[in-house]
């Protein structure tokens, strides 16, 4: 990931790392830090473990952990599987496995030997008793101005396909990196679902397949991609500092703080990027609004676009086409307009002139007529040779 010297880039990110900071430091976050080192690290091998035996599973432990933290498994309960390490010690010249209760003297030659063995984990969703110290991750509210234009131009610079789609498992939104797609989760606020497609476009930008970047921890990851949303959101004027700050701080638990700040320095250049590319959709279409617009109508559909003279200014004709709903053009037509109407109005008026309802109509992307349309009129072209 390159790094860029942008004076709003580095101010963002040394804000989000100052936010992060102060809760490190606070009474709260040393209880959760306390309570988290006594879980262990588990090896890819039993994560997968874990995951096809409870895929639900969030936070995993024996039965000796959970009742050392005031937790004990809950009657009924079936355990979850694993691989754990164990050692022993064995006497080189005997090959006898040494008593590690028993006095060895100096004499004899030992070595210390690994090996595996089941044993089985609970996840805290099996056990009850005394709460655990948490850092609270509450869903984001709120509305945004440009909403829509702020969603549509993150999809639009995706590296991947997104989809909205309602999931039932809690989730609010994730990448596929072998499905090669974000999905996002349906009826969340404007607020949380751009963060959340900022987020998972961070992943899919940072974290393909084949990147440099596929060794990082999860943990890493997840700091990484939160840290190029909480950035990109800052850029459009939404706050996501309830969310992103115990996030990020939840993830980085096991990070020092020099770690931690290079994950979020390291990202500056892909949010960097990503906000270029972002504003250039948004102000390109906020040019094609003034100067575009398409409907769909009951037949089909109706796209109208100002024409410019030689210097690039409006004249005040209007060229209408009028497209079937497979996209193939029925008519089109030039109608001269005083210069200062509205390209909306003139939409209208065309519809009128062609006998239909203006109001009988819904707006829709006027790229995405235009495109089709080639598309179909492309095809037809090669047919026809």
């Amino acid at each position: 990931m390159q790094d860029i010297n942008n004076p709003k880039i580095d101010q963002l990110a040394e804000q989000l790392k100052k936010g992060i900071t102060a809760l490190r430091n606070s009474d709260g976050y040393k209880k959760y830090l306390e309570v988290q080192a006594r879980f262990p690290h588990y090896s890819a091998r039993n994560c997968l473990l874990i995951l096809s035996q409870m895929p639900e599973a969030t936070q995993v432990a024996g039965y000796a952990v959970w009742r050392s933290l005031g937790r004990k498994v809950s009657a009924g309960e079936h355990g979850i599987k694993i691989i754990a390490p164990h050692t022993y010690k064995k006497n080189k010249e005997t090959h006898q496995m040494v008593d590690s209760s028993a006095h060895v003297s100096e004499t004899d030659s030992e070595e210390i030997r690994l090996y595996f063995r089941p044993t089985t984990v609970f996840d805290i969703s099996q056990t009850s008793g005394d709460p655990l110290p948490m850092l609270l991750v509450e869903e984001l509210k709120g509305t945004v101005g440009g909403y829509q234009q702020i969603r549509d131009g993150l999809i639009s610079v995706s590296p991947v396909p997104v989809q909205f789609d309602k999931l039932t498992d809690g989730s609010k939104g994730y990448y596929s990196p072998l499905d090669q797609r974000i999905v996002i989760n349906t009826g969340m606020s404007d607020v949380q679902t751009i963060k959340t497609l900022a987020h998972e476009i961070g992943h899919a930008t940072v974290h393909a397949p084949g990147s440099s970047d596929q060794k990082k921890t999860t943990a890493e990851r997840e700091t990484e991609a939160e840290s190029i949303a909480y950035i990109v959101c800052s850029h459009y004027g939404i706050s996501t500092d309830e969310y992103s700050f115990p996030y990020i701080a939840g993830w980085a638990s096991r990070m020092d703080d020099k770690a931690l700040m290079a994950r979020i320095t390291g990202i500056k250049g892909v949010a960097a990027d990503l906000m270029d590319r972002t504003d250039a959709v948004i102000e390109r279409r906020q040019s094609e609004q003034r100067n575009n617009i398409a409907y769909q109508i009951p037949s089909g559909y109706v796209a109208t676009s100002r024409v410019k003279d030689s210097s690039g200014r409006p004249d005040g004709d209007i060229f209408y086409q009028f497209y079937s709903s497979d996209y193939k053009q029925i008519a089109s037509g030039l109608t001269s307009f005083p210069p200062q109407i509205s390209i909306q109005a003139a939409a209208e008026q065309v519809l009128i002139n062609h006998g239909l309802d203006p109001q009988d109509k819904s707006e829709i992307s006027y790229t995405q007529i235009s495109e089709s349309a080639e598309r179909v009129r492309h095809d037809t072209v090669r047919r026809m040779r």
